[in-house]
């Protein structure tokens, strides 16, 4: 081995470019290996790989490329900034592997955050030997041979006056991969609906920036707010909540796509879609102010379980870069009264990082397709009614403690072109031009969701434990833009009312009455908890105290800042608004509850002391 080392010394000596050509290779190669032993890891097929378009292969070998440049600014040696960047390509790809085994989604800067929760999660798995983790040794191995070349052809250190131009080529590699994820308008777009395919569409390098951007710039701070204030803000909303101790079973569900079309246009429907939601007894209705139009489910997700606005987070997936570990919902603030807490959704684990988002809210039990069974309408895969009968399945086998059971149904998600027109029931009387069909298959599909709830509230009313149902809307179905909207409506209301899908809040006969008067009244999907526990009779904590007395002023507040009050009108949360002050004291809460456990006011998202 000596001798061939050395004859390969010998060959390249005696031709400068060709000694190079050979430098330059082997740099090349070693940066496409670690960049594909870092796709790969993701669980990136091959196919994906070669669908991709190939400017991302470029940046995100720019991006490896990078961190090699740094090990060389530390070692001034090219075999030895390779060798560790190997090294740390290997474990990061090792770790990044198992995260995708054992959690269904990538290695991210929000997983880094919570490492310590991580490590004691995996704690109880047994880490598996596979075929990736034996091709990363062999990528490994490869890296190491591939970086002894480098040292013969290169061994001596780069002069320390020298070390700019290094510094300088990693600050043109980076600002140009930046420079072009820009152009590209991949930089302040934020991951979507799965990691995993953020990954195969763009690359894991290019991926893991993006979300460490998001997350770095992730809570905005609103106007005015000062640390020093909120223990006057606690104080001002400590106990004006009610202070009840009713512990009713609770069932919350995000029913996909749900939005009633009338509210928005006239359908002239030859049938009633929603009659079930609009004749239940008992039962409190209004429109709910949700964060996005015709999609955007996980911002929705967020809002209804926090109660935390998405107007101070620059993202579009919270979940996918949100640090939920230790953050405050409706969850652990129920679990602290004894309930015990289900979490479903009849599709995948996969999307929104949910498989990690839900157990990290506290949630006791989490399912998924998986423990679903089964269900179509026509090409419309699993029906409100099958979920409300799996639902039920659960709560029949569950415990003595109050119960949290939390649903994300599916049936009415797009596109609304899935079944032959002989399966619509409901038909719009109206020419939507080419909407048309899509208008007959959404209501129809509407129509099956109410009479799923009808079938729901028919069981829960007929057990003997005391049990308050809430269903909402995540956002209107996708197509509504292209509609016409109501005659005479303004821009704003436009915006408004593309925003409020219909919710209902009933309760069963063990639990009793709920008061007629809250009926019709608008919210904004972040009070909505708060106004189901106030109904229940149940205690709220300042936050939700804060929030029961914005709904009485300004009931309507988008995540754009636009609000409606109670009278009508309109305005934006800024500085100089008329109702900044009064607006301000929940903004600034959220922001405090956005910081991490240790340095939030806890007093202001607890439970007040019975």
């Amino acid at each position: 081995m000596k001798r061939l080392l050395e004859k390969f010394d010998a060959y390249l000596n005696e031709r400068p470019r060709l000694r190079a050509g050979a430098f330059v290779l082997l740099i090349l190669a070693m940066t496409v290996i670690q960049w594909l032993e870092l796709d790969l890891s993701c669980g990136t097929r091959i196919v994906s790989l070669l669908g991709r378009r190939a400017v991302y292969h470029i940046i995100n070998c720019a991006l490896v490329f990078v961190i090699d440049l740094v090990f060389l600014l530390l070692t001034r040696r090219w075999h030895m900034a390779y060798l560790l960047g190997g090294v740390l390509v290997f474990v990061w790809s090792i770790a990044d592997h198992y995260t995708v085994l054992l959690s269904g989604d990538v290695l991210t800067i929000t997983a880094l955050l919570s490492f310590r929760t991580a490590v004691n999660v995996l704690g109880g798995y047994r880490l598996p030997f596979d075929l990736p983790v034996a091709a990363a040794i062999v990528a490994f191995g490869m890296n190491i041979v591939l970086a002894l070349l480098v040292r013969r052809i290169r061994p001596r250190p780069i002069p320390w006056k020298r070390l700019w131009a290094v510094a300088l080529a990693m600050a043109a590699v980076g600002a140009g991969s930046w420079g072009a994820l820009t152009a590209l308008k991949k930089v302040d777009n934020t991951v979507d609906w799965s990691t995993r395919a953020d990954v195969r569409d763009y690359g894991y390098p290019v991926h893991f920036l993006r979300q460490a951007v998001q997350t770095i710039q992730l809570v905005q701070v609103p106007e005015g707010y000062d640390d020093e204030k909120m223990d006057a803000v606690a104080e001002t909303y400590a106990g004006q909540g009610r202070t009840g101790s009713g512990t009713p079973d609770v069932i919350l569900i995000l029913n996909e796509s749900f939005y009633d079309l009338e509210h928005y246009t006239d359908t002239d429907a030859d049938a009633p879609y929603l009659d079930t939601y609009h004749s239940l007894p008992n039962a409190v209705r209004g429109f709910a102010a949700v964060p996005n139009i015709g999609g955007a489910t996980n911002r929705a997700e967020y809002e209804l379980l926090t109660s935390n606005s998405m107007l101070l987070l620059a993202c579009q997936a919270p979940f996918n870069v949100v640090d939920m570990f230790g953050a405050n919902s409706v969850v652990n603030y129920l679990e602290s009264m004894g309930y015990a807490s289900w979490a479903m959704h009849s599709f995948s684990s996969f999307d929104y990082n949910r498989s990690i988002s839900y157990p990290a809210m506290g949630f006791d039990d989490v399912r998924f397709a998986d423990k679903f069974t089964p269900s179509a309408y026509g090409q419309r895969q699993w029906t409100d009614a099958a979920n409300y009968r799996d639902l039920i399945d659960v709560y029949e086998s569950a415990g003595e403690a109050p119960r949290l059971m939390y649903l994300l149904t599916f049936q009415n998600h797009g596109g609304y072109e899935q079944n032959d027109a002989a399966l619509d029931t409901v038909h719009t009387r109206r020419d939507f031009g080419d909407m048309t069909d899509d208008v007959d298959e959404y209501l129809t599909s509407i129509q099956l969701s109410d009479q799923a709830l009808g079938e729901l509230t028919d069981y829960f009313d007929s057990v003997d434990r005391p049990v308050i149902l809430c269903m909402v809307g995540d956002h209107a179905p996708s197509f509504i833009s292209q509609l016409p909207a109501r005659e005479g409506m303004s821009a704003m209301e436009k915006e408004v009312v593309s925003r409020q899908t219909p919710y209902i809040i009933w309760a069963n006969r063990a639990f009793g009455a709920l008061p007629a008067e809250a009926d019709g009244q608008n919210v904004t999907l972040v009070d909505l908890v708060p106004t189901l526990l106030d109904l229940a009779g149940m205690p709220l904590s300042p936050y939700y105290a804060c929030m029961r007395r914005l709904d009485e002023q300004v009931p309507t507040r988008l995540m754009t800042g636009l609000y409606q009050t109670a009278e009508g009108d309109f305005g934006t949360f800024a500085g100089d608004d008329p109702l900044f002050d009064t607006l301000a004291p929940y903004y600034y809460m959220e922001y405090n509850n956005l910081q991490s456990p240790d340095e939030r006011l806890g007093a202001l998202f607890a439970p007040p002391a019975q």
